[in-house]
């Protein structure tokens, strides 16, 4: 088991050139929190959020954009991480949408 994890993690290992890397994963769940005290604010105050506030804070806080920056990295993609933090593409937007919506269909209480 150590062997395979050492064969997993081996070339991830911290560098100096990835330290840049280590800066924008946290602050991917830097905005991945961020996106949670916006719910906590709207829950703690009765506030109900307009459909668009709404799904944008929901595609944060899906955890699918820090999920596929990981993987992204892992992959051995480098190129512009902090790219994929200040401006979400498409590509990953458009399944957490709809990952949100399906889960907030899931816990959604029918009247």
């Amino acid at each position: 088991m150590k062997l395979i994890a050492t064969m997993i993690i081996g070339p991830h290992l911290i560098t100096i050139t990835n330290i840049g890397n280590l800066f924008h994963h946290s602050m991917q769940w830097v905005v991945l929190f961020d996106g949670f005290m916006v719910e906590a604010k709207w829950l703690a105050t009765d506030q109900v959020p307009t459909a668009e506030d709404y799904l944008r804070n929901g595609v944060v806080t899906s955890g699918v954009p820090l999920a596929f920056v990981h993987l992204l990295v892992l992959l051995g993609y480098d190129q512009s991480i902090e790219a994929l933090i200040d401006d979400i593409p498409s590509v990953i937007s458009c399944p957490a949408k709809i990952l949100r919506l399906w889960d907030d269909m899931g816990s959604a209480e029918v009247s």
